[in-house]
């Protein structure tokens, strides 16, 4: 029960559940107009989701990736990269397009998945904890902080991967730390908050 426990939690909060949530909160809380959403909506869903599930699945078929968590270190780079310039495409597309808050938040994506592909070429960091603590972060900041326990969902996800053998202590911190660190700066360096 415990092993398949830690795969269901794992999967529950992975990167492809919080792009869902992170993504709707960018389209229906940062004060765009009907043609913004509708032109923004479809360019994520193109970005974030049709590019990046394509190119897993060509990745996969040519050996370059050997599961759905790239647990491998080595084979994080070039896929990471790839992610790293369809959310830069994003960023400008919300920075063109977008309302500032919209910009913003492509733009903590944009950080977040650069500084994870820069880590990636040296140490591995738990992506699981990162994209959590940012969401969680997104969640609160565009609720005024009222779903602040939701930040103890990080011991569950930290465990899951931990017991599943995909990161020590170490790397479940330092991903943890970048998902919060990245959004607060550059939500506090904007004058946002």
């Amino acid at each position: 029960m415990t092993p398949l426990l830690a795969k269901v939690i794992s999967r529950l909060f992975d990167l492809y559940t919080w792009s869902v949530v992170i993504n709707v909160l960018a389209l229906t809380r940062t004060d765009l107009s009907r043609p913004q959403f509708i032109f923004l909506g479809l360019s994520l869903f193109l970005l974030e989701v049709i590019f990046p599930v394509a190119l897993f699945i060509i990745f996969l078929k040519k050996k370059l990736i050997t599961d759905i968590d790239l647990t491998q270190r080595r084979e994080r780079p070039l896929y990471f990269s790839c992610l790293f310039l369809l959310a830069a495409l994003g960023s400008l597309l919300g920075y063109v397009v977008g309302t500032r808050p919209f910009f913003l938040i492509q733009l903590v994506e944009l950080f977040l998945i650069g500084g994870m592909t820069l880590i990636t070429l040296f140490w591995k960091i738990s992506g699981h904890m990162m994209i959590n603590a940012a969401g969680i972060f997104f969640l609160n900041y565009f609720f005024g902080w009222q779903y602040w326990w939701l930040f103890f969902l990080l011991l569950p996800v930290g465990w899951s991967r931990w017991y599943l053998h995909k990161h020590d202590l170490w790397q479940l911190l330092a991903g943890a730390l970048l998902g919060l660190s990245i959004p607060t700066a550059v939500f506090g360096v904007i004058g946002l908050f």
